[in-house]
């Protein structure tokens, strides 16, 4: 088996495959060139439908801010006047609170002198309730 070709038989099988060669390549050109323009077709369709998506996206985060802004501010005033009520409330009826809060003290001491007068008067009872008639009687009789 030979290990080398000698110059004519390589020059020989190279013309003999040199058409197919170059139709092979001629049709790998053709065929990228092919490529190339579908890509750049496919691109420029869909270009057209990014931007139209870019668009209505755009649109619709303009919308939502400007919602949000509305709803905000709607908020804000309903807040404001939530706190002006508050306020308002709070003066009106801190009179009221004040008022009750005295009669409260009042009452208070009211009743600590009450409990302070049953205790002094059940002190006395109890003083009272073991003295006898008959002790009485000597007391009077005899001046202790």
């Amino acid at each position: 088996m030979p290990t080398s070709l000698s110059w004519s038989e390589v020059t020989a099988i190279e013309n003999r495959f040199a058409g197919e060669k170059h139709a092979a390549q001629s049709e790998k050109t053709r065929l990228e060139s092919q490529l190339s323009g579908q890509a750049a077709a496919v691109r420029q369709k869909y270009a057209a439908v990014r931007q139209v998506i870019s668009d209505e996206e755009r649109n619709l985060r303009n919308g939502t801010a400007a919602g949000i802004r509305r709803v905000q501010s709607e908020h804000d005033s309903e807040v404001a006047s939530l706190d002006r009520q508050i306020v308002e409330t709070r003066q009106q009826s801190a009179a009221e609170v004040n008022d009750l809060s005295e009669k409260i003290r009042v009452a208070q001491k009211k009743v600590f002198a009450l409990q302070w007068q049953c205790t002094k008067q059940t002190e006395q009872k109890r003083k009272f309730a073991s003295l006898r008639f008959r002790d009485y009687l000597k007391s009077v009789i005899w001046g202790s």
